[in-house]
């Protein structure tokens, strides 16, 4: 056995032979000369540079010499045949993972497009039943109105038993008699009974769980008068308590993260029946005392439901001070006769003047101090010290456009649900909109930028109400989809409930939607925006009446705005370079071109013409068009054919380049 000496300069350098001097050249000579005539240099370090650095991974430096027994029988050969055996196998691990590194590749983007087709399936069908259902599973979802089940439906019958039977214990019924009334017992009279009747028949309400509307009882009664007399007084004389008024729903609610099964992990609440008339009528014959009491001059009480305002005036910040301290210790007497609680820290205090400078009161209720504020929101309505509601504007305009996006993913451009149902959709943005409009609209001609902010607001949902693209101006988008500004609307709200309020009965003539519709006629006149619509479409007022055709979709919005696969309208978005029509080489290729005068389609212009028997002109096509269906049809008709060609070269077009 023979020993050798190697130079160690990394941890990677291993021996597994050794090589004579011969070998060698250039500093590895040097090295084999240092170490002696009969010690050998490991063949790892051939052809490197010997490095003056210490190795951080060993100690060793350069000239450090060790020990180590190397077989004799490893020769060159052996060692050539070994690494080219290391370097296949290596290859052909690699070649292996990239195969399998492809495969795998190619079943996930697989995987991928079929969930992605799947999502888009499913999402078609879901809109599609729009139209048979317009607030149902698509509309919930969209608007995250779908919860989950509640705690009780995971929860075992038996185990949900004793839940309840924890939280509401069990009482031994009562031995004694019904006690006797003092008085006699008046019967109810027919005239009563009528006026009760007739009060439920002229309310549009929901019906209760019997599912008997105020409609329905007004008939019977009608055709039976004695009926619901004999059982109003037959319950009045035997003093029965219905079943119905003792039967509550019982939700449960999860107290945090508490354990699931135990009682003391649940907060029971117990609701009334949907459409019981009996809480609401015991509260207000409670709270009526409330609404009732003698205030100083100057005060003024209102109330809807638990929501208690208080108004006072004066002239001066003292008067006004001792005011409302005096009006509020009486409300707050009489508020906690009841057994009921004032909460102080909800308690909002608005000062409205028009003095720049003045002195702030100071309000106490419940020997606290009450902050005055900038703005107070009563009844989800936001009241500014202004009382020009700009707030109450910006948060409405702000929540409809919200719930418009909400429901765009249900009424896309192309495909979805007819426009009638896109306009029971767009009825949900209004009510946001213009909530409380009557409370606002006088303040609209002060600020005009609230004007600004209603238009922009509904602008949003008529687009995709007529599926027009976002570039269509405002003007025009209100007049395709045949619905006034968001300003008239609440101007007219705020005529229809001062005319409901007047005391003499209105007359036919001052019907406030004639009068929207004559300032929208003189507005749309003057509009500097929307003049190929305005071209097509003078009169607003014959259009929105009309009794055929009352949908628009796709293509008949891209003829009617001027906006779609134009020439001159893709040049304007930056999608072709040139806005010349690529059919006859007209220099601008825009609505009036496409459709009227470009050679392409002459034909077909021809045989339009004869169906409509008139000339097809832009000032005279929407009057032929509202004249009859068949005219409307034709039209229509045309206006697909033209678009749905030009679309299918634009998008071959794009596709080349």
């Amino acid at each position: 056995k023979r020993k050798s000496l190697f130079v160690c300069r990394n941890k990677n350098a291993c021996p597994e032979r050794q090589t004579n001097a011969g070998e060698l050249g250039g500093d590895d000579a040097q090295v084999q000369r240092k170490l002696g005539k009969n010690k050998r240099l490991h063949p790892s370090d051939h052809g490197k540079k010997r490095s003056r650095r210490t190795c951080k991974t060993n100690p060793l430096v350069k000239g450090e010499i060790t020990e180590r027994f190397v077989p004799p029988l490893v020769t060159d050969s052996i060692c050539k045949k070994k690494k080219k055996k290391k370097k296949k196998r290596l290859k052909r691990a690699e070649a292996e993972l990239a195969a399998t590194n492809c495969a795998y590749r190619e079943a996930k983007k697989l995987l991928k497009i079929a969930i992605q087709r799947s999502k888009r399936t499913c999402w078609k069908e879901l809109i599609s039943s729009v139209d048979a259902d317009p607030f149902g599973k698509p509309y919930k979802l969209v608007m995250r109105k779908l919860r989950g089940p509640p705690p009780t439906a995971s929860m075992e019958y038996a185990t949900l038993q004793t839940v309840v039977d924890t939280l509401f214990p069990r009482h031994q019924e009562r031995t004694d008699g019904p006690l006797a009334p003092a008085d006699p017992v008046v019967p109810f009279t027919a005239l009563e009974v009528d006026a009760a009747v007739e009060r439920a028949g002229s309310k549009n309400k929901a019906p209760g769980p019997d599912g008997l509307t105020g409609k329905i009882l007004q008939a019977v009664h009608k055709a039976h008068p004695n009926i619901l007399l004999d059982l109003y007084n037959s319950c009045l004389r035997s003093r029965t308590f219905p079943a119905e008024w003792k039967t509550s729903r019982v939700v449960l609610l999860k107290k945090g993260n508490k354990p699931d099964g135990v009682p003391s992990s649940y907060r029971p609440l117990c609701l009334l029946n949907d459409g019981s008339v009996v809480g609401p009528l015991l509260w207000n014959a409670t709270f009526d005392t409330v609404l009732r009491t003698e205030l100083p001059g100057g005060s003024k009480l209102l109330g809807f439901a638990d929501d208690t305002i208080l108004v006072t005036w004066a002239k001066s910040t003292q008067e006004l001070e001792a005011v409302t301290n005096e009006a509020l210790s009486l409300v707050e007497r009489r508020i906690t006769d009841l057994g009921l609680q004032i909460a102080v820290e909800k308690t909002e205090a608005v000062l409205f003047t028009s003095r720049y400078k003045y002195t702030q009161p100071a309000i106490k209720l419940c020997g606290s101090d009450v902050q005055l504020s900038t703005e107070m929101t009563y009844l989800g309505m936001l009241v500014d010290k202004s009382m020009l509601f700009k707030g109450q504007v910006k948060k409405a305009a702000a929540r409809a456009a919200e719930i418009g996006n909400q429901l765009a993913r249900i009424i896309p451009n192309v495909g979805g649900p007819r426009e009638d149902r896109r306009r029971l959709l767009l009825s949900v943005v209004h009510s946001v909109l213009l909530y409380g409009a009557p409370s606002w609209a006088h303040t609209l001609e002060l600020v005009p930028g609230n004007v600004r902010t209603l238009n922009r607001g509904q602008r949003r949902v008529l687009l995709r109400c007529v599926c027009a693209y976002r570039t269509v101006s405002e003007a025009a988008t209100n007049v395709i989809a045949s619905t006034p500004p968001a300003d008239l609307l609440a101007k007219e709200r705020e005529a229809t409930f001062d005319r409901r309020r007047a005391p003499v009965a209105p007359s036919r003539d001052n019907d406030p939607r004639s009068d929207t519709m004559e300032a929208w006629q003189e507005r749309w006149s003057t509009e500097e925006k929307g003049s190929w619509t305005r071209r097509l479409i003078p009169d607003v007022r014959a259009w929105c009446a009309r009794s055929h055709g009352l949908t628009t979709n796709f293509h008949l919005t891209q003829f009617l705005s001027g906006h779609g696969c134009f020439g001159q309208y893709l040049h304007r978005i930056r999608k072709l370079d040139n806005p010349g029509c690529v059919d006859c080489l007209a220099p601008v290729d825009d609505a009036e071109h496409a459709f009227f005068r470009c050679d392409r389609w002459w034909r077909r212009r021809m045989e339009l013409k004869a169906a409509i028997n008139d000339p097809f002109t832009p000032e005279t096509v929407v009057g032929k068009m509202l004249e009859s269906r068949s005219n409307w049809t034709a039209v229509v008709q045309f206006v697909k054919e033209v678009l749905t060609q030009r679309e299918a070269e634009e998008r071959e077009r794009q596709r080349q380049e």
